[in-house]
C-alpha cells in the first residue's frame, strides 16, 4: 500500500505505519440558497508503532490498575538508575498525579490514552534534566507482563527459633525485652513464623541474612526501635534479607512505619537475588512501606495482585533524598504520597522491548 497524500505520495508506506484520511462532506447552511454545493473537509495523519528499551522501575500490572502519586510541593520522588514508569491500565486516567508533588524517571509509559491526569502543578519530570518534558511521555502503548511471573514461590521453611528457645509458633509481638532481647534489641533467625511478626514501642530488631516467611498475621514494624540486618551470610539470600507475605486474611499484611533506622539489604545471591518484599500472588492485601528519613531498603517490592503504598516524610541532604525505598515497585496497584523526597533506586533486570505508538505526520 502506498501513501495517498503528504511529502512521501505515492511511497510505499513502510512496516509499523499507517496512514489515515477522513473525508466529510460539509453541507452549506445559508448559502445553499444560492445553490452552493457541499464542501469537502479532509484531514491526514500518519503514525506509526515501534519498540523502546525501557528499564523497568516501576510497573503497575492490573489493566484497570492505577498509579497514583499524592503530595505537596515538597514530595519528590526520584526512579533512579535509568528506571521507567510503566502503567498497564486502559483506564484514560491510569497514572493520577495529584496535589503539587514531582516524579522523575527515565520515560513514563501509559496504555491507556492518554493514560494519565493531572490535578494541580505536579508534574512527570525527566530525571536527566529535572525539568518536565512531553518526549517522555508515551500514551498507548502496549501493556508489558509481570517481568516476575515465573519466581517460584518459597518453600517453607521450617519454624524459626527464637532466641529464648522457643518456636516462632504463635505471633511474635515484641515492644521491647521479650524472648531473650538485649538491651531492648531481639536477633532473629529467618525461617516460618507462623502468626507473623509485630514490633512496636523502641523495640530493635536484628535479622539474619534469610528467607522470613510469614505464614498469616503478615509483618508489622513501628515504633522508634530500629530495623536492621546482620549475622553470617547466608546460602538462599547472601547478605541480604527477604521477606515473603502468606496472607491468611486482609488485615494479614507488611506494614514498616518505624521512625527509627531501617536498612534492610536484598539478598546478594541466589533466586531471589534483588526481591526484598514478596507477597502470594493471588492476594489483594496492601504492602505499606513508610520512609521518615532513615530508611534504606534496597531491593523489589511485589505484590502481583495487591496494592503498594509508600509514603515519604524523610527530608534532603544537599538537595538529595535521604531515604531510598525499594529498587523497584511491581504490583497491581500502586499509591504513593506523604510530605518529602525519596528515591526508587532501580539497579538491576534488564530491559525489557515496550510498544509505543507516536504520531509522526
Amino acid at each position: 500500500m502506498k501513501y495517498q497524500g503528504g511529502q512521501w505520495q505515492g511511497q510505499v508506506i513502510p512496516l509499523g505505519y499507517i496512514e489515515v484520511i477522513i473525508t466529510y462532506q460539509q453541507p452549506p447552511y445559508f448559502s445553499a440558497i444560492w445553490g452552493q454545493a457541499n464542501t469537502q473537509v479532509q484531514a491526514r495523519a500518519v503514525s506509526r508503532t515501534s519498540y523502546r528499551a525501557a528499564k523497568p522501575g516501576v510497573i503497575v500490572l492490573a489493566p484497570s490498575g492505577k498509579a497514583t502519586l499524592s503530595g505537596n510541593g515538597n514530595t519528590s520522588i526520584n526512579v533512579t538508575g535509568g528506571g521507567s514508569v510503566i502503567v498497564n491500565s486502559d483506564n484514560a486516567s491510569g497514572g493520577v498525579m495529584v496535589g503539587s508533588g514531582n516524579v522523575a524517571a527515565s520515560g513514563f509509559y501509559f496504555t491507556g490514552t492518554p493514560g494519565y491526569s493531572t490535578s494541580g502543578s505536579g508534574q512527570f519530570v525527566n530525571i536527566a534534566t529535572g525539568q518536565p518534558d512531553n518526549s517522555i511521555i508515551h500514551s498507548g502503548s502496549q501493556a508489558v507482563p509481570d517481568p516476575l511471573a515465573t519466581l517460584p514461590v518459597p518453600t517453607m521453611p521450617s519454624t524459626a527459633l527464637l532466641p529464648d528457645g522457643s518456636l516462632a509458633t504463635t505471633t511474635l509481638k515484641f515492644t521491647g525485652n521479650q524472648y531473650g532481647a538485649t538491651n531492648q534489641t531481639l536477633t532473629l533467625s529467618p525461617g516460618t513464623y507462623n502468626g507473623g511478626i509485630s514490633v512496636s514501642a523502641q523495640g530493635n530488631i536484628v535479622l539474619q541474612p534469610g528467607i522470613y516467611y510469614m505464614n498469616g498475621g503478615g509483618f508489622g514494624f513501628a515504633g522508634s526501635g530500629s530495623l536492621t540486618v546482620a549475622g553470617p551470610a547466608s546460602p538462599d539470600t547472601g547478605n541480604g534479607v527477604m521477606i515473603y507475605n502468606a496472607p491468611q486474611l486482609s488485615s494479614d499484611v507488611i506494614s514498616i512505619a518505624g521512625s527509627g533506622a531501617v536498612n534492610v539489604p536484598a539478598p546478594t545471591t541466589g533466586t531471589y537475588q534483588g526481591i526484598s518484599i514478596f507477597q502470594d500472588r493471588t492476594s489483594t492485601n496492601t504492602v505499606s512501606v513508610t520512609g521518615n528519613g532513615n530508611m534504606n531498603f534496597g531491593g523489589t517490592f511485589y505484590a502481583a495482585n495487591g496494592t503498594l503504598s509508600i509514603t515519604g516524610n524523610g527530608g534532603t541532604v544537599s538537595g538529595n533524598p535521604t531515604d531510598n525505598i525499594g529498587a523497584q515497585y511491581v504490583s497491581a496497584d500502586l499509591v504513593i504520597g506523604g510530605n518529602g523526597a525519596f528515591n526508587i533506586d532501580y539497579s538491576g533486570g534488564n530491559p525489557i522491548n515496550i510498544r509505543v505508538l507516536e504520531l509522526v505526520e
